[in-house]
């Protein structure tokens, strides 16, 4: 039941990875790229501190 439960929590984490690989590069601006990766960063800065 605790694996279940672990498996739940993967998905939430892989959902920004996988909107931007749903999206491809012809649909999405670069602009909207772009502000994606600053978005990563943002999110990885604070995580990290």
């Amino acid at each position: 039941m605790e694996t279940e439960k672990h498996w739940r929590r993967l998905p939430e984490r892989v959902l920004p990875e996988e909107t931007v690989e749903a999206h491809p590069a012809e649909e999405v601006p670069d602009t909207a790229f772009v502000e994606d990766l600053r978005f990563k960063q943002w999110l990885s800065g604070p995580a990290s501190g």
